[in-house]
């Protein structure tokens, strides 16, 4: 779990506040599967 946290870190730097280092490591380190794999693509079929 470390590691994971260790690696939102690196990700979040370009951020500027705490809560959005919270956020980069939630999304991180939690197992969300209903996310689409592109940013663009409907979460959710219709």
């Amino acid at each position: 779990m470390n590691g994971l946290l260790q690696q939102a870190k690196r990700a979040a730097r370009g951020f500027r506040t705490s809560q959005n280092f919270i956020a980069i490591a939630y999304l991180r380190m939690s197992k969300l599967k209903h996310l689409p794999a592109s940013p663009f693509a409907p979460a959710m079929p219709t």
